[in-house]
C-alpha cells in the first residue's frame, strides 16, 4: 500500500523562548502558549493538479542553477546514534545513573543506539560468520576455526561496491547511494559532482542460507539518497532523501547527462539558462516531482500514485522523505510512506522513527535566508505495526549535532540541541505527542555558552552533554520531570568527549581529543568519569592514544566496542597521516581507573575497521573489507 503525508508546508508547534541566566550558568527556557498546528491537509484530485501545484512551487525557487545550489547527493552517511536503556537507582532529586549491566555490541555485531534497534554497518556477523563487502563482493568468512576461513562470495551489481549491510535471518539487505546510470552501470557516490544530476538509493537483499550458493533476491534503486535503515523484530525500515530529477541546464554549458558529453552548442549566459530552467519546469508532467524506482534492472515505474499524495494549502517545498517499509523474507513487497521535507538526521527507538531536518541561518544559505534563527523540524512515525505510518512534528530551537542528540522515553522524546551565531549555547528539550504535534513540554538552556555540543549521552531521567570550545563542560542534565528540567552539574576539563558508552555503575568512558588551554586538540585521547554525584560529575582518568592521533570512534561510534564481561574497550586509532592504523585495548578497572591493554598493528587504514565479539571470547577484526585477524583481546600485545 502507497501511502504518503506531506506535513513540511504545515504550521508546526510555534514557540517564542526566553533564557533567563543567573550567574552565567544553565537556564531553565521560558516557553509561552504554543500556537495551534494546522492540521488540514488536502489530497490532489489527479495528477494534473500535482504537476500545477508542484509547477508553481518548482518556479518560485528555480535559478540559473536548477533547484539549489547545483549540487545534489552525497557519500551514505550513516551517522552518529544514541544510546541503549541503562537502568536507574534512587538516590536524591534525580534517579542516578548506574551502570550495573554495561552496554555491549548488538546481536550482530554493532555498537547499536538502542537496544533491538539494529543499524546497517560495513559487517556484521552471527557469532560464526561474518559478512563484508570487499572489492566488489558479498563475502561470507568462518571465524569459528583457529584462523578465518573463506566460505562464500557473492559479485555485486556496481551500485552495491560501497555498501553498507543488515543481517536479518538467512538475509542480507544491502544499502547505498548511488550515482546515475550514464552508460557505465552505475558507481558508488563518493562525492558531489558538477554538473548536478539525481543520486540514487539502492536497496538490496541477498539469500545467504547457503553461504557458497549466495543469490540476489531483490534489487531495488530509488530516485534520492539512502540516510539510514533500521532493522527491529525482523522489519527493516529506510528512509530516502528524494529531489525531482529535472535535467535542468546551466550557464556556460550544455550537458548531456545520459553520454556525460557536452553539447555542441553556444554557451548559455545565466539569464538564458534561467529562462531555459523555468521552460523545463513548466513542461514537466507530475512524476519528474515524485521520486521513481527501478525493480530487478525493470523500466522505471512510479514509487507514489498520485491519488495517495496529500499536500498542506502552502508551498511545502519539493524535497521528499520517504520510509520504506520491509520484510527480508519477502523483499517484492515494499510499503511506503513519505513526507514533503528534507531531512538530514534520522533516530529510530522500538516504537518511534524520527526524521530531522535543521533550517535557517547558515542552513537556508541557499534560500539567501542566512539571518533567521536556526531550528530543527522533526517528524515522527509509528513504527510499532507491519505497516510504518506519519504520527506528528514538531519543531525546536537551534541545530541538532548528530543523531546522538535524540532520545525517546516514555513516549516523550529529548533532543539536544545548539543555538547557531557566536553566542551559541546548547539546550535539552522534551516534547510530547499530541494529535498530530510533537509539544514542547520542557526545556533548559544555557549550556556552554560560545561552544557547541560534542556529545550526548542518555539514560532514563538523565542526559550527560558535553560540548566544546576551549575546554570541556560535561553537564548533567536531570530529566526526571520532563516539564521542568534541569542542569544538576558540570566539569570542566581541557579537551572533549567526542563518544561516551557506560562501562561500569556510575561511570562513562569518553573518546575524543586532547587539547591545550586555548583549545587546540592535540592527539587522541580516552577518559573515565564518574557521575555517581551528579552535583559533581569528576574524570578519573586521562588516557593519551598518541600525539596527533585520531580515532574513527569519534564519528562513528559504530567502531567502538565494548567487551562488558572482560572489562575492556576496543578503539581503533590512526596518525594524522593514515599510516599508523593500530586497534587500542583499554582496561576498565572496579575503580573506575582506565589503562593501556595492549594494541595490535593494522597496517592499512583504520576506516571501517571493526573488532566484532565473538561467543568464544575471541575478537573479530574486520579491515579493508576482510578479516584480517580472529585475536584474544586478553593477549594483545602491551
Amino acid at each position: 500500500m502507497r501511502k504518503v503525508i506531506w506535513t513540511a508546508g504545515l504550521a508546526v508547534t510555534a514557540l517564542t523562548t526566553t533564557l533567563v541566566v543567573t550567574g552565567g550558568g544553565p537556564a531553565r527556557v521560558s516557553l509561552t502558549s504554543p500556537a495551534e498546528a494546522a492540521t488540514g491537509l488536502v489530497a490532489f484530485d489527479d495528477c494534473d493538479e500535482l504537476a500545477r501545484w508542484y509547477r508553481a512551487t518548482a518556479l518560485e525557487e528555480v535559478t540559473a542553477y536548477g533547484l539549489g545550489d547545483g549540487y545534489h547527493g552525497g557519500p551514505i552517511a550513516f551517522a552518529r546514534t544514541s544510546m541503549e536503556g541503562v537502568a536507574l537507582a534512587a538516590n536524591g532529586v534525580v534517579d542516578q545513573a548506574t551502570t550495573d549491566a554495561p552496554v555491549g555490541n548488538g546481536d550482530t555485531g554493532t555498537n547499536v543506539q538502542e537496544a533491538g534497534v539494529d543499524e546497517p554497518d560495513v559487517v556484521k556477523t552471527d557469532g560464526a560468520l561474518t559478512y563484508v563487502i570487499d572489492d566488489g563482493h558479498l563475502v561470507v568468512t568462518d571465524v569459528t576455526g583457529a584462523e578465518p576461513q573463506e566460505i562464500g562470495r557473492l559479485e555485486l551489481a556496481r551500485d552495491l561496491r560501497g555498501a553498507e549491510l543488515l543481517l536479518v535471518g538467512d538475509r542480507v539487505v544491502l544499502f547505498s547511494s548511488a550515482m546515475p546510470d550514464w552508460g557505465w552501470g552505475g558507481e558508488v557516490l563518493t562525492s558531489r559532482i558538477y554538473p548536478a544530476g539525481p543520486t540514487s538509493a539502492v536497496m538490496a537483499v541477498v539469500d545467504v542460507a547457503d553461504p557458497s550458493s549466495m543469490s540476489m533476491l531483490s534489487h531495488r534503486r530509488i530516485d534520492g539518497s539512502v540516510l539510514a535503515a533500521r532493522e527491529h523484530n525482523g522489519t527493516v525500515r529506510v528512509v530516502i532523501s528524494s529531489q525531482p530529477a529535472l535535467d535542468f541546464v546551466y550557464p556556460g554549458v550544455r550537458w548531456d547527462l545520459p553520454g556525460v558529453q557536452r553539447r555542441e552548442a553556444d554557451e548559455l549566459t545565466p539569464a538564458e539558462a534561467l529562462s531555459e530552467n523555468r521552460r523545463i519546469i513548466e513542461a514537466a508532467d507530475a512524476q519528474a516531482f515524485l521520486p521513481e524506482q527501478r525493480v530487478d534492472g525493470g523500466a522505471a515505474e512510479p514509487l507514489l500514485d498520485c491519488d495517495d499524495v496529500t499536500h498542506p494549502e502552502d508551498n511545502a517545498g519539493l524535497g521528499t522523505i520517504s520510509v520504506l517499509t520491509m520484510d527480508p523474507a519477502d523483499p517484492s513487497t515494499v510499503d511506503s510512506t513519505a513526507i514533503s521535507a528534507d531531512g538530514d538526521q534520522v533516530y529510530a527507538s522500538s516504537d518511534r522513527l524520527y526524521v530531522a531536518t535543521t533550517a535557517g541561518g547558515w542552513w537556508s544559505w541557499e534560500a539567501g535566508d542566512r539571518s533567521s534563527e536556526v531550528t530543527t523540524e522533526v517528524h515522527a512515525f509509528d513504527i510499532t505495526q507491519e505497516e510504518t505510518s506519519y504520527v506528528a512534528s514538531g519543531e525546536v530551537p537551534g541545530y541538532v549535532q548528530d543523531r546522538w542528540s535524540f532520545s525517546e522515553h516514555e513516549g516523550r522524546l529529548r533532543i539536544a540541541t545548539t543555538s547557531d551565531g557566536r553566542e551559541s549555547a546548547s539546550s535539552v528539550t522534551v516534547l510530547d505527542e499530541q494529535g498530530p504535534r510533537l509539544d514542547v513540554v520542557g526545556s533548559v538552556g544555557g549550556m556552554g555558552e560560545g561552544e557547541e555540543i560534542q556529545s550526548v549521552r542518555w539514560f532514563d531521567d538523565l542526559a550527560i552533554v558535553v560540548t566544546f570550545r576551549q575546554t570541556d563542560p560535561l553537564y548533567t542534565v536531570d530529566l526526571s520531570d520532563p516539564t521542568a528540567p534541569a542542569v544538576l552539574g558540570e566539569l570542566k576539563i581541557p579537551g572533549f568527549s567526542a563518544y561516551l558508552h557506560p562501562v561500569g555503575e556510575d561511570l562513562l568512558l569518553g573518546v575524543g581529543q586532547e587539547a591545550t588551554d586555548r583549545g587546540w586538540t592535540t592527539g587522541s585521547q580516552a577518559s573515565t568519569f564518574d557521575i555517581s554525584d551528579l552535583s559533581e560529575p569528576s574524570r578519573v582518568t586521562a588516557l593519551g592514544l598518541g600525539a596527533h592521533r585520531y580515532s574513527t570512534v569519534e564519528d562513528d561510534p559504530r567502531s567502538f566496542t565494548y567487551l562488558a564481561e572482560q572489562g575492556i574497550a576496543l578503539v581503533p586509532v590512526d596518525g594524522w597521516r593514515g599510516d599508523e592504523s593500530r586497534l587500542a585495548a583499554l582496561r576498565v578497572h572496579e575503580d573506575g581507573t582506565l589503562t593501556h591493554a595492549g594494541s595490535l598493528a593494522i597496517g592499512r587504514t583504520i576506516y571501517g575497521m571493526r573488532a566484532l565479539p565473538l561467543p568464544d571470547g575471541r575478537i573479530a577484526i574486520v579491515a579493508g573489507g576482510s578479516v584480517v585477524e580472529l585475536a584474544d583481546p586478553q593477549q594483545l600485545e602491551p
